[in-house]
């Protein structure tokens, strides 16, 4: 039983510690990745309770809301041309919101409509909004580019470096 803990963390912990060092696209495959199982896991907690949740339409909505976010904070984005700032997020979250009303009016349990709805949204702000800030913030301290206060232009360059 000890073994695979065991085993998992001396394989994982280099290969987590590897992605945050190099950056851009393991660093990006990683969080996404991580995302992706907190999401399936989250979703599949409610099914196995017997509750009615938007699981496909929840996760492609918070791997697209992490990937916005991720590409937005970094290199790559500003690389390809989507370094956009925030002015994306107000429509993405619009679109969201549509997105998850128009799936609950086309569900055939109108009772639990509502629910699933909240669930689904709070699932996606709980856990793919918040692990890609929490890493990220891992990602400045370890690789020496974390920068809060005290620089003039603040606004010229990504808040994290994706090497």
């Amino acid at each position: 039983m000890l073994l695979p803990r065991f085993l998992t963390a001396l394989v994982g912990v280099p290969l987590v510690l590897g992605c945050i060092w190099w950056g851009q696209i393991p660093f990006l495959m990683l969080v996404l990745g991580i995302v992706l199982l907190s999401l399936y896991e989250y979703y599949s907690l409610f099914e196995g309770a017997g509750w009615n949740v938007f699981k496909y339409v929840s996760i492609a909505c918070g791997l697209s809301f992490s990937l916005l976010f991720l590409l937005n904070q970094s290199t790559i984005g500003k690389e390809i041309g989507l370094r956009m700032g925030t002015e994306l997020l107000f429509p993405f979250l619009s679109l969201l919101i549509l997105l998850l009303l128009t799936r609950a009016l086309l569900s055939s349990d109108k009772e639990n409509a509502f629910f699933a709805v909240a669930a689904s949204f709070f699932g996606i702000f709980y856990i793919a909004w918040s692990l890609p800030h929490i890493f990220s913030l891992l990602r400045h301290l370890v690789s020496g580019h974390w920068r809060l206060f005290g620089r003039k232009d603040i606004g010229q360059e990504p808040c994290f470096h994706l090497r």
